[in-house]
């Protein structure tokens, strides 16, 4: 290898990481933006207010596992590999672990969601990914490829939040569920 070939793959992980941790405070950022929204609508309703303080717990700590151990590597890798770990070949498989783990271990996702205030975080967090992406939580969603499975003793409230949310946010169709039905199993 010639000098001016010289490159420095712990310097190239730094960088990477420092992008990885830029991509993961900005996500923060809109946590913070897109929480006044729900709990505006939690404030409309009384069976939902009393879980702000809860919910506001919660969302303190949003993704704070992405943060620690391998699920911050594979996902940092997954989504700024450095050229010499783009060659590996389990960065793919260590990232669908790491997932799979994060959502276990962070109850806001549809996945894991059994309580109203996993709910309500999980509006948080796609009120966030919409204001992103200019876009409302429901769009964004529209916009992804897996259908949505909410357990059945929570969608009742699942569906008045998006409704809502989508009403607050003053989109025209926030009532047009026929578009987004593919969405909901």
């Amino acid at each position: 290898m010639e000098l001016e070939d010289f490159e420095s793959e712990t310097l190239n992980r730094v960088r990477q990481t420092e992008s990885y941790l830029e991509y993961v405070k900005h996500h923060l950022e809109y946590i913070s933006k897109a929480l006044p929204y729900v709990i505006n609508v939690m404030n409309k309703n009384k069976q939902l207010a009393p879980l702000i303080p809860e919910l506001i717990d919660q969302v303190a700590h949003h993704d704070l596992s992405k943060m620690e151990g391998d699920e911050f590597i594979f996902y940092r890798r997954e989504h700024y590999p450095t050229k010499e770990e783009t060659e590996q070949m389990n960065i793919k498989e260590d990232y669908q672990k790491a997932k799979y783990i994060h959502t276990l271990n962070n109850p806001h996702h549809w996945q894991t969601a059994s309580t109203t205030t996993d709910i309500m975080h999980m509006m948080v967090d796609w009120v966030a990914k919409g204001l992103e992406n200019d876009s409302t939580p429901l769009e964004y969603l529209a916009s992804g490829t897996e259908p949505i499975e909410i357990a059945p003793h929570l969608q009742d409230i699942f569906f008045h939040m998006v409704n809502e949310l989508e009403r607050e946010m003053h989109t025209e169709n926030y009532n047009d569920y026929d578009f987004y039905s593919e969405l909901f199993q």
